[in-house]
């Protein structure tokens, strides 16, 4: 179901956002966020109702400033009272905006899967040397396997390797590296050859995508291109958060940025003219 839901989102996303990939990767992710934020406040401004919200958030202000004064003086029973209406509002405000909430909430899990497929590493280009990495059972340390020459595809060491043996979460590995350089832009398709066993990795050079690095093949063997992370304006730092991709934080950054500077500047352009009154909700009322 997971690798269903994964699988759609990219081909949708694909049609809707695969034309931003043409850009560099820091104005990619900076159109997608502000996509992304037009689209939430879109959403906010078709299904919640404005002057409701405006009357929650002048409650709010002025409940606050109650606790505020209860507070300074040492009132206890006067506190109680507005802590308890503050939460009565704040369950209302959230009820207000449950339905934009959970729209946002779709929008955002179909982004992520694709980010993940498009945005986590930069393409292969042509004149670039790649690590390409085959990961074998024990079984096979000490024996020969090889890459497949092929037009287009450079060694500066052979494309015959020993399989040695490395450690990986405690498990003993074989394992077998080169260093590749593509000549030409165009999808290709590595073969490595060990024993009796081929097992074949498919990627792109020179395109605006790249393939999954990892593949996964039958007889426990594992491939992988080592491809160069994306570091939002090449800054490494938001490569080292544990978790968390670069390409994350800076659409979450730009989006929220966005997001906010539309409502306030909505907020300030649709506000009613001086004078206009606001009756207060009515559980703010009866209980404040």
């Amino acid at each position: 179901m997971t690798d269903a839901w994964q699988s759609t989102c990219v081909r949708v996303c694909d049609a809707i956002f695969g034309w931003t990939l043409s850009f560099p990767r820091d104005l990619t992710v900076a159109l997608l966020g502000a996509i992304l934020a037009l689209v939430l406040f879109a959403v906010r401004h078709v299904t919640t109702d404005r002057d409701l919200l405006r009357q929650i958030s002048a409650d709010q202000r002025r409940l606050r400033a109650l606790i505020r004064g209860a507070r300074a003086a040492g009132d206890r029973e006067r506190l109680v009272r507005h802590q308890r209406v503050r939460r009565l509002v704040a369950g209302r405000r959230a009820r207000t905006q449950w339905f934009s909430l959970g729209i946002s909430v779709v929008v955002l899990s179909a982004i992520v899967p694709w980010g993940r497929r498009r945005l986590e590493y930069l393409p292969v280009q042509a004149g670039e040397v790649v690590l390409f990495v085959a990961s074998f059972p024990s079984s096979v340390v000490g024996e020969v396997a090889h890459v497949v020459p092929q037009r287009g595809v450079t060694t500066d060491d052979g494309w015959v390797r020993t399989v040695v043996a490395v450690v990986e979460s405690g498990t003993p590995r074989g394992q077998a590296q080169w260093a590749l350089r593509f000549t030409d832009n165009s999808p290709r398709t590595l073969t490595v050859r060990i024993r009796n066993r081929t097992v074949e990795h498919a990627l792109v050079v020179g395109a605006s995508i790249y393939k999954a690095p990892i593949l996964h093949h039958e007889g426990n063997i594992e491939t992988e291109v080592i491809l160069t992370p994306y570091r939002p304006l090449g800054l490494p730092f938001a490569c080292e958060l544990p978790g968390i991709p670069g390409w994350v934080l800076f659409l979450a950054l730009v989006t929220v940025g966005l997001y906010f500077t539309m409502v306030r500047l909505w907020a300030g352009t649709s506000s009613r003219p001086q004078g206009a009154h606001h009756p207060p909700t009515e559980r703010a009322q009866e209980n404040t």
